[in-house]
């Protein structure tokens, strides 16, 4: 038996109480004599945090492709071979799921060829057209 002091709406009572099983090594968990420590938790700004590795730089001359963000039908297409265009260009769209989807350019440069033609169907990665 133990005895506690137990206080209700500010009024304090002695109880006598039977323990008929002794919970203070089940599960890991402290109990209320035991000092709780919590696990350390780092501050938000120092977790790291993944970062996607990023496609390396075409080198000189070397061909670029403007690749399908996801599958879909080419609806329009805004440039022609010999176009400049800068970085965030628009130079495609995609009908995907009965939704217009925008592919932009992304990069500066020169349109060498168009790789697809209006109403083709296009998988995920595949080149729309291609850079000098």
């Amino acid at each position: 038996m133990k005895k506690l002091k137990i206080s209700v709406n500010g009024k304090a009572y002695i109880v006598d109480v039977e323990i008929l099983e002794d919970d203070e090594n089940m599960g890991g968990m402290p109990n209320a004599t035991q000092n709780y420590q919590p696990a350390y938790v780092a501050p938000a700004e120092q977790v790291q945090r993944p970062v996607a590795p990023k496609k390396p730089a075409p080198m000189a001359g070397a061909y670029v492709d403007l690749e399908a963000p996801m599958n879909g039908v080419v609806v329009e297409i805004f440039v022609k071979p010999g176009d400049s265009v800068v970085q965030g260009q628009l130079c495609v769209a995609l009908e995907v799921m009965k939704m217009k989807t925008n592919v932009n350019s992304p990069i500066n440069g020169v349109i060498k060829s168009i790789e697809t033609k209006i109403g083709e169907q296009v998988e995920l990665g595949q080149a729309l057209l291609t850079f000098e």
